[in-house]
C-alpha cells in the first residue's frame, strides 16, 4: 500500500514537471541546495525530508517563493514516507506562499488532491482540483498541466 502511494505521488509530480522558476529574487545557493535534494528525493525520501526540514529551519528569511519550494518538496517527501498529516501541513504552507499566477501553486493544490485521494477523501480531493482550476487562466494554457490535473 505504501509503495502504491509513493508511486502515485511520484508519478503525479514527475508529470507535473514542477521546476524552479526564473525571474524570482532568489538566493542562488539556496536554489542550488533545493535542486540537489530534488535530484535524489524520489530515490531517498527519508534523507531528503531531513535535509529539507533543515533548509526550512536555516532559511527563515528566504523569499516566499523559495520557502514555498522547500515546503512543496518537503510535502512530497512526507507523502512518500506516509506522513500524510505533515504532508498536508506543508502543502498548505506552500499554497499560502505562492501567488495565484504561479504553476507551483497549482502543483501544490494537485499534491493536496493526491494526498486526499490517497486518504480516501474524494470530496476534498475534488475540491482541491476545482480550486486549482479556478486559478489564473494563463496557467491553463499549458496543455500538459491541464490534462494531468483533469485526469484526477
Amino acid at each position: 500500500m505504501i509503495k502504491i502511494r509513493r508511486l502515485g505521488i511520484t508519478l503525479t509530480l514527475l508529470f507535473m514537471g514542477i521546476q524552479l522558476g526564473f525571474g524570482q529574487s532568489v538566493d542562488s545557493s539556496l536554489v542550488k541546495k533545493i535542486t540537489q535534494i530534488e535530484d535524489y528525493m524520489f530515490s531517498d525520501p527519508v534523507t531528503a525530508k531531513s535535509e529539507l526540514l533543515q533548509l526550512l529551519k536555516e532559511n527563515k528569511n528566504a523569499s516566499d517563493y523559495n520557502r514555498g519550494m522547500i515546503c512543496l518538496k518537503l510535502a512530497t517527501t512526507l507523502g512518500m514516507t506516509n506522513n500524510l498529516d505533515s504532508a498536508f501541513f506543508y502543502s498548505q504552507e506552500a499554497i499560502r506562499l505562492f501567488p495565484d499566477d504561479r504553476q507551483e501553486k497549482a502543483g501544490s493544490l494537485k499534491l493536496i488532491a493526491t494526498l486526499y485521494r490517497l486518504s480516501g477523501d474524494y470530496t476534498n480531493a475534488e475540491s482541491a482540483i476545482i480550486r486549482s482550476l479556478s486559478l489564473n487562466d494563463s496557467l491553463w494554457k499549458d496543455t500538459l498541466l491541464k490534462a494531468i490535473t483533469l485526469q484526477e
